[in-house]
């Protein structure tokens, strides 16, 4: 069967909730499913359109002459912080669809709300959760769509629903496709060009209330080093990588995995640059060091708030001195650090807004990024939020806060955290040309 991967042209959206942005990270999930099709022996073709503004007819096109479209609504990288707005998503898939091509959809917006997914995209099916395996038995049973972890709807426009399918050994994963990526086209603003993206684990075994866990769920499993040395091999000569990022939620919650792949990547023919993200409880001394001598550049940390009472509510779990010692430890470990927060929580009061803002300055991460709080459907913060039937996928707490004020909440801590004469000497010491024209391009974008 001929089968087309598919990643939008998320870059040609304009966003009701207002401007995302979209950074061109490789497509990690059609790569995995392209492996598993082609052990299969299927034709498969993986296109990103994300990689250049793109309009949904144009990017249908490419489904032309093929059999079966599966198309992707969030990538790894943002299976935990979907779009709220899928409206370039569904126009694409209805686009596909005008050309005859049976269309699967997946990701995190079909795996919490199917039916609705389905009704809107008009699609032929949609697989709910962790794709890999679901694809594989979906496609081998084409065109039946009564496969476990499938939803659809059928002639009549009945819905016919569709449990999670248990989650996936990682080991038993080929290694993903890397040579259907287009090779030098990924990069990261903050770490380099040439970029590849790799998981050792999936999966994370916190519960903060805000964390969808519809398609990783909270078990956590993960790929022996060595297996990852062999996927490191592959993507260098495939992609000619020279930066990777490690997309696991909570990278160092096995510490003895990491300090094994420290060991194989300090031997690695081609020194690499490399981050990943974690918990900031989650990290030592000792571990850092290790980390960065294998070559770890920057360490991304969740921190959301700054208020310990907003963090209990959320279930995270840490402390806010936590957060302080763990961020500290990593730079004196000569490492960066991009601290991640959020504005908007339920019952969240104009202080403790204010005390985030004041708390990521006093932390001063090397990068700092605002973002609103979102109840996401299938997250427990989902169960306080009042949603009205029209709205399945609600872009922030309406009940207690306005959009517009936490969208100039969200621009003025931005320019707050990145004027000041210390932010600003740091990075211009820092920065080369070409990192300073991408970083102040981001950097506009979210005073937007």
């Amino acid at each position: 069967m001929r089968i087309l991967l598919l990643n939008p042209s998320w870059t040609h959206a304009r966003h009701k909730q207002g401007q995302v942005y979209h950074q061109r990270f490789p497509p990690l999930i059609l790569a995995n499913i392209a492996a598993v099709l082609r052990a299969d022996g299927h034709s498969v073709t993986l296109v990103d359109a994300n990689l250049r503004p793109t309009p949904p007819q144009r990017v249908a096109e490419q489904a032309r002459d093929q059999d079966l479209v599966l198309i992707t609504s969030s990538t790894i990288t943002r299976w935990i912080c979907p779009d709220i707005d899928t409206e370039i998503f569904d126009r694409t898939c209805r686009a596909i669809l005008d050309l005859g091509i049976p269309t699967v959809i997946l990701g995190a917006h079909g795996s919490a709300r199917p039916e609705w997914m389905l009704r809107r995209t008009l699609a032929s099916a949609c697989i709910v959760g962790e794709p890999e395996w679901t694809a594989r038995a979906l496609v081998e049973a084409w065109p039946e769509r009564a496969v476990p972890g499938v939803a659809w709807l059928d002639d009549d426009g009945g819905f016919h629903g569709a449990a999670h399918r248990p989650p996936c050994a990682l080991e038993d994963l080929p290694p993903p496709a890397f040579d259907l990526l287009e090779a030098g086209a990924y990069h990261y603003e903050i770490l380099g060009p040439r970029l590849a993206m790799f998981e050792m684990t999936r999966g994370c075994p916190h519960s903060c209330s805000f964390c969808g866990h519809s398609m990783q769920g909270q078990q956590l499993r993960s790929k022996v080093p060595e297996r990852m040395e062999r996927e490191l091999i592959l993507a260098g000569k495939a992609m000619g990588m020279s930066s990777a990022y490690f997309i696991d939620l909570e990278f160092t919650l096995q510490r003895a995995r990491v300090l094994e792949l420290c060991e194989r990547l300090e031997h690695l023919p081609t020194p690499l640059r490399w981050c990943c993200q974690t918990r900031a409880d989650a990290v030592d001394p000792d571990l850092l060091r290790r980390m960065n001598r294998a070559g770890c550049r920057l360490v991304h940390f969740g921190v959301e708030s700054g208020s310990q009472r907003v963090l209990d509510s959320i279930d995270k779990g840490i402390q806010l001195a936590q957060v302080e010692r763990g961020v500290a430890l990593t730079h004196e470990a000569g490492m960066d650090t991009a601290c991640f927060f959020m504005l908007g929580f339920p019952g969240e009061t104009a202080a403790e807004l204010d005390a985030t803002v004041r708390f990521a300055m006093r932390l001063d991460p090397t990068y700092a990024s605002f973002h609103l709080a979102v109840p996401f459907p299938g997250t427990p913060l989902h169960q306080a939020f009042d949603s009205a039937p029209l709205e399945p996928f609600p872009g922030h707490f309406h009940q207690d806060h306005r959009l517009v004020d936490l969208q100039r909440r969200r621009r003025l801590a931005t320019a707050r955290f990145y004027l000041r004469p210390s932010s600003l000497g740091r990075h211009l010491r820092r920065t080369t040309l070409g990192t300073a024209s991408s970083q102040l391009g981001v950097f506009l974008w979210y005073l937007r």
